[in-house]
């Protein structure tokens, strides 16, 4: 696992790059599923597209 202050990373952000993190980390979890665009599974390039 990857040990990140979340807090202090989207406080240095910008306002649009910390609501992406932040959609994107509401998923952590989430299951991989080829060609998944969510809400409920993702596959890589789904995640990015809806976090946007």
């Amino acid at each position: 696992p990857i040990d990140v202050d979340v807090e202090e990373f989207l406080n240095e952000a910008s306002a649009l790059a910390g609501g992406v993190v932040g959609a994107a980390m509401s998923k952590l979890g989430s299951p991989y599923s080829w060609g998944a665009t969510g809400p409920d599974a993702f596959d890589c390039s789904g995640l990015m597209f809806w976090a946007y």
